[in-house]
């Protein structure tokens, strides 16, 4: 396209629009609302398009996920007991209704993930972990088991919940329930 001269600036709803040689401010006008409104027609379709791409993907991920993947995967994945110096190094248990903190007393036996990595459920708080700790949201578990646990005065046993990396380490623990000896 051929260099046309500007005479002139003029504005026009807060933009400066060039006057060219052989036209006058109100043409100007008239032909920045034109380019305006073909501009918009543009990034409208553009935008749409975004968000029919955006979607379809997550339509396309959401079934693939839930369809191929997740129906091989066990709703709890049974995972290896974990011996209680190892479930003592990074997390103390805590009882969500006395507020007490307990440790392990023993090993923490019938260990199982129930959400996240290795499970059919997907782990909704996975992000929240990764802002704490790091590592990968498709990495982390919420997980359960069972042990006795003891405050140094008391001990019992006990339904625990935690969340995990793949690797094991114990954070965030929580009593679930008592169990009763029977």
């Amino acid at each position: 396209m051929a260099e046309r001269e500007i005479l002139g600036w003029i504005t026009v709803n807060g933009n400066h629009v060039p006057v060219y040689k052989g036209e006058s401010p109100s043409m100007a006008a008239k032909r920045f609302a034109k380019e305006k409104q073909t501009t918009d027609k543009i990034a409208s379709v553009n935008e749409k398009e975004k968000e029919r791409s955006i979607k379809a993907n997550k339509q396309e991920a959401t079934k693939l996920n839930t369809t191929s993947e997740q129906q091989r995967l066990p709703k709890r994945a049974p995972l290896h007991d974990i011996k209680k110096e190892d479930a003592n190094k990074k997390s103390d248990i805590l009882d969500l209704y006395t507020k007490q903190r307990y440790r392990f007393a023993s090993d923490v036996t019938g260990v199982y993930a129930f959400a996240g990595k290795g499970s059919s459920k997907e782990f909704r708080d996975a992000d929240k972990y990764v802002r704490r700790y790091g590592g990968k949201a498709s990495d982390w578990q919420h997980c359960a088991g069972f042990a006795s646990i003891t405050n140094g005065r008391t001990s019992f046993n006990v339904e625990v919940h935690w969340v995990q990396l793949e690797n094991g380490d114990i954070r965030e623990a929580f009593i679930k329930r008592r169990v009763d000896n029977d």
